[in-house]
């Protein structure tokens, strides 16, 4: 029985658990394509600033739900990101900025306890989809830093054209990702949960 449970919370890495880490480039692949057809509009700022805040509001109430149920640091943690993120996606005055202040403390407090809170979610699938959000905002970063502009890297055809539907779209994919992420642990930490029990 024992087996059957570790096997579950620690599942033997293949290569399609790492596919999370392809989903960068499906913003890429939106933008481009529907820029290309003449529907550009579909991934603008308004549409995914719509999108977003559902998304981030899916996170702070599972994240939290799950730090509270559970007293799970880990969860605490991403409830205190995702709040962040959902009070810069409400646009209230000083998140643009307070967003990286927020992002700096939550990153200190892993630090400072990387191994009560990595204990949690080593070589787990919430492992990988956490890293893989992390891809995602960090994609939108350097987006939004015009990083892979033609005076810069050149990376990114027509930058200038799909600067902002790219960082847009980019950063509501790791919305998506970051609320993948709960949906990933509320399943990992409730089936741990529920075996601690019997």
């Amino acid at each position: 029985m024992s087996e059957i449970i570790e096997n579950h919370l620690h599942p033997r890495r293949t290569v399609v658990s790492f596919c999370p880490f392809l989903l960068w480039t499906l913003p890429l692949i939106a933008v481009y394509g529907l820029g290309h057809w003449g529907l550009g509009h579909w991934c603008g700022r308004n549409t995914n600033e719509v999108i977003a805040l559902p998304l981030v509001m899916v996170s702070v109430v599972g994240y939290g739900l799950l730090a509270w149920q559970r007293r799970n640091e880990f969860a605490l943690l991403l409830f205190v990101l995702s709040l962040g993120f959902f009070c810069r996606e409400w646009h209230f005055a000083g998140t643009s900025k307070g967003v990286y202040v927020v992002g700096a403390f939550v990153g200190a407090w892993f630090l400072y306890r990387r191994k009560a809170i990595g204990g949690l979610i080593k070589d787990t699938p919430v492992e990988i989809w956490l890293w893989s959000a992390c891809l995602c905002y960090g994609m939108s970063l350097l987006i939004s830093r015009r990083v892979f502009a033609e005076k810069y890297l050149g990376l990114l055809p027509m930058e200038e054209l799909y600067h902002i539907p790219l960082e847009e779209t980019m950063e509501t994919m790791a919305h998506v990702m970051l609320a993948a992420t709960c949906l990933v642990a509320w399943q990992q930490f409730g089936f741990r949960k529920d075996n601690d029990d019997t």
